[in-house]
């Protein structure tokens, strides 16, 4: 049988161990959301935006997203009230491939929703990427959470 005293002084040890990493992570955590922030959907046309995070949680992406045409318009944080948005989530046939983000499934999406809705504002997030996986998914939808999404697909 172990003594209280060894016991305890695990106990505190373990404590600070976890306390340590955590707060770690946290700091860590901190510094990346200053440093590299999280970017903001760009304009791919008219309604259409699409975001510039990386797969996490699997392989590279097998379809290469072209980068934003100058000048780039980002998605404004704040909505206008009569603004519906729109955030897609998915892998490769969501992102486009094998053909463009202009001509995605969620481009098509805003094409319909804009004909049916004249007096609402509508923005449709393409949060596609090929090899995307759940978990890359539950990343994304953190990350776009400050853009206040209406419905999320």
């Amino acid at each position: 049988m172990k003594s209280p005293v060894i016991r305890k002084s695990s106990t505190r040890k373990l404590l600070l161990l976890t306390g340590s990493l955590i707060t770690s992570a946290l700091v860590l955590e901190g510094l990346a959301r200053v440093i590299a922030g999280s970017p903001a959907p760009w304009r791919v046309r008219e309604g259409v935006y699409h975001h510039s995070l990386p797969v996490l949680f699997s392989g590279p992406s097998p379809v290469e997203i072209p980068s934003p045409q100058e000048p780039v318009s980002f998605l404004p944080e704040k909505k206008k009230p009569e603004e519906l948005r729109v955030m897609v989530f998915g892998e490769s046939s969501v992102q486009g491939a094998p053909w463009d983000l202009d001509v995605s499934a969620p481009a098509m999406l805003y094409d319909l929703l804009a004909e049916r809705l004249p007096a609402r504002t509508v923005k449709v997030v393409n949060m596609g990427r090929g090899a995307a996986m759940t978990l890359d998914s539950f990343y994304y939808l953190l990350a776009m959470r400050r853009f206040s999404p209406d419905i999320i697909a």
